[in-house]
């Protein structure tokens, strides 16, 4: 994959994690907006979903910032690792999605991490494959 395409992938993830995470969160809380916006709006059992998506926000910002260094493999591994805590999560807890009547959103969120995890996945698997080989070839 060509630097570009690279860059595109961990700057379009670093956006979502922000938008869908941590601004969601927000709005519920402070101002019973959203999709949790009945749930959170003013409950403070929030703090762990924010917490959470507060480290993704976190980790969407080292994303954008190092999107566009030459080598990415290693922040294309830690947005792996971040998409599948969160979507593996999503699966463990469905249960929310149903209480809540909320399941579209499940459905949407889960698969939003879980494309991720295969677009990064497949950044990585194809510099390791092609890695190798050009290296051998400019020898």
């Amino acid at each position: 994959m060509n630097h570009t395409t690279r860059t595109l992938i961990l700057c379009t993830d670093a956006i979502l994690l922000t938008l869908f995470g941590i601004v969601m969160d927000l709005l519920g809380y402070f101002a019973g907006m959203g999709a949790w916006g009945t749930l959170f709006w003013q409950n403070p059992l929030a703090v762990g979903v924010v917490e959470a998506h507060g480290l993704a926000l976190i980790v969407a910002v080292l994303l954008l910032r190092h999107a566009t260094a030459h080598a990415t493999m290693g922040w294309h591994l830690t947005a792996v690792i971040t998409h599948l805590l969160l979507g593996v999560c999503n699966l463990l807890f469905w249960q929310v999605f149903i209480t809540v009547n909320l399941l579209p959103l499940g459905v949407v969120a889960t698969l939003y991490h879980f494309t991720f995890v295969i677009a990064n996945g497949a950044v990585i698997w194809r510099g390791q494959l092609i890695g190798p080989i050009r290296q051998s070839v400019e020898r």
